[in-house]
């Protein structure tokens, strides 16, 4: 009975992570519930005219966990952490979604699906002084992911025509 609820809890690797850097002295950190993320969605969504948002806060109501941790200023994470913990989330299922890298920023997103559902989202994005994760534990599709990006590439190409 415990296996299935561990199965699509946010795992070890990132709990520890979060634990280890949450403390240091230039971090912010948060964990929202999902109930508490609904209320701020049925709220926002009584502001929001366009298409593109109301589907957006839609998919937030989908998110049932989150964690930010971010990081200013003086970045103590070392590249060998974030190795181990990738490493852990490969153990644990995640898959590469994104990786984009330029000169001074890496952003890494990755999902764990089961069943055609992301069951956990996981973004990274790091700088040589700037850090920030968000680990949100969900129950949205690839599909109504698209949705939103595909509203927002329409409200994109008509503001720029």
């Amino acid at each position: 009975m415990i296996i299935p609820f561990e199965q699509v809890a946010q795992t070890k690797d990132i709990n520890k992570f979060y634990r280890k850097y949450k403390v240091k002295n230039n971090s912010h950190n948060i964990t929202l519930p999902g109930w508490l993320i609904e209320i701020g969605a049925n709220i926002a969504r009584l502001s929001v005219d366009s298409p593109e948002e109301k589907e957006s806060l839609k998919l937030l109501k989908k998110v049932n966990k989150l964690k930010l941790l971010v990081i200013e200023d003086d970045n103590p994470v070392k590249d060998k952490h974030i190795d181990k913990l990738f490493d852990g989330l490969k153990r644990d299922d995640f898959e590469d979604l994104v990786f984009v890298r330029d000169e001074v920023t890496r952003v890494n997103i990755m999902i764990r699906e089961d069943q055609y559902k992301i069951k956990n989202l996981f973004i990274l994005v790091r700088e040589p002084s700037d850090f920030a994760m968000v680990s949100m534990k969900t129950n949205m599709t690839i599909a109504q992911i698209n949705k939103v990006i595909n509203l927002m590439e329409d409200e994109l190409d008509t503001n720029l025509n």
